[in-house]
């Protein structure tokens, strides 16, 4: 995967367009992750997505293994 470097004038954005970046999280990073998401929840007004964000809660508070996110 081609990478950024800020010694190496030109070497581009990153990441590029066309690669992805993996980003791992801690879990305690994902509990943050789910509460900041919880209180946007109670914020936003978004009709159109109100299913989505408690079927994607209960898959990253399965994967963190636990139910104090």
């Amino acid at each position: 995967m081609a990478g950024w470097s800020a010694e190496v004038l030109g070497s581009g954005g990153w990441p590029p367009d066309d690669e992805r970046a993996t980003v791992t999280l801690t879990r305690e990073q994902w509990r943050f992750v789910v509460r900041v998401l919880d209180e946007w929840e109670s914020v936003e007004d978004a009709e159109d997505d109100e299913e989505s964000w408690p079927e994607l809660r209960e898959v990253i508070v399965a994967g963190v293994g636990d139910a104090s996110a």
